[in-house]
């Protein structure tokens, strides 16, 4: 993917036309053209992304020389991201919250697809997600959702219903 520099464009990692996933060295690094999110995050000087790869969304890092994909035991079906500058917070494709440690054996979950789906009374579809003091907020396509990182759910502005047209103009609490 591209990286823009004072003078341009600079080629960071990938190939034109060259859609295979391909881990190691990051000259010879290679991303699917398959798609992903295109969420990117920063972690300690180390680029993550949700890339497309055999059939589902991979974690893959980038560090200044090496591209790796993360293991799908420590990160399943990662959908979008964000990070309060230590941890990669991500969806994944049931709908679940979760928080996955750089270098960890695995993810914890924040909020369960379940306890979403309660604490808004349907399953939202989430378009996107930043991370602010301590809380995940999440856009769906009508609404926006805070996830504190101990779980707390609440429905800040809008619907998180996909059949409504438009937002509710309720105000943010």
């Amino acid at each position: 993917f591209p990286v823009l520099v004072p003078t341009g464009t600079t080629l960071f990692a990938g190939a034109p036309y060259d859609s295979r996933i391909v881990d190691g060295p990051i000259a010879g690094a290679r991303l699917s053209s398959g798609g992903g999110t295109g969420d990117m995050v920063s972690v300690g000087g180390t680029i993550y992304i949700v890339n497309f790869g055999t059939g589902m969304n991979v974690l893959r890092s980038f560090s200044a020389t090496t591209a790796a994909t993360i293991a799908s035991t420590a990160v399943s079906q990662p959908q979008q991201l964000a990070t309060d500058g230590t941890n990669v917070y991500f969806t994944d494709n049931n709908g679940a919250l979760l928080k996955w440690v750089p270098g960890a054996g695995s993810s914890t979950t924040v909020a369960s697809a379940a306890a979403i789906t309660t604490a808004l009374g349907t399953s939202p579809f989430f378009v996107g997600m930043t991370y602010y003091n301590s809380a995940l907020y999440l856009t769906t396509f009508h609404g926006i959702v805070k996830i504190t990182t101990a779980g707390a759910i609440s429905l800040l502005t809008g619907s998180v219903d996909a059949s409504k047209n438009g937002c509710n103009n309720g105000t943010l609490a």
